[in-house]
């Protein structure tokens, strides 16, 4: 069975920055925006991207940003708590009120495009 690593914050920030600012970024899997970033409802103390399926575009330097702002930001979990996030903390693809099992993988570029990698829980190594 072939694995892959999980991505954590702080390694997903690194490899967006090596793209423009202005470039688009989507998830590799159905060309879906990222969306807003909370805790993942699988495991609190992790961040989730929400994969948003409508039409509009996300810039590469707008969810950096954002990403950024979540270091050392408290989330509270999905049925309580606060959890501080920081560079180390592992990334999931899911909305905000599922536990789907998507790991963040990777970064890849698409003619000057980001595209997020996902792969499943069974398949993500730590």
């Amino acid at each position: 069975m072939i694995t892959a690593t999980q991505m954590t914050l702080g390694e997903l920030i690194d490899e967006l920055s090596k793209f423009k600012p202005d470039a688009w970024v989507m998830f590799a899997f159905g060309r879906l925006r990222p969306g807003y970033v909370d805790s993942y409802r699988g495991y609190y103390n992790e961040l989730a991207i929400e994969p948003d399926g409508t039409d509009r575009h996300r810039k590469v330097g707008d969810l950096v940003v954002e990403l950024k702002v979540c270091i050392g930001r408290k989330f509270t979990g999905y049925k309580g708590g606060e959890y501080v996030m920081g560079r180390d903390t592992p990334l999931w693809a899911a909305k905000n009120d599922q536990a789907f099992q998507a790991c963040i993988v990777g970064v890849t570029d698409d003619n000057g495009d980001a595209l997020i990698e996902t792969a499943s829980a069974v398949l993500c190594e730590r």
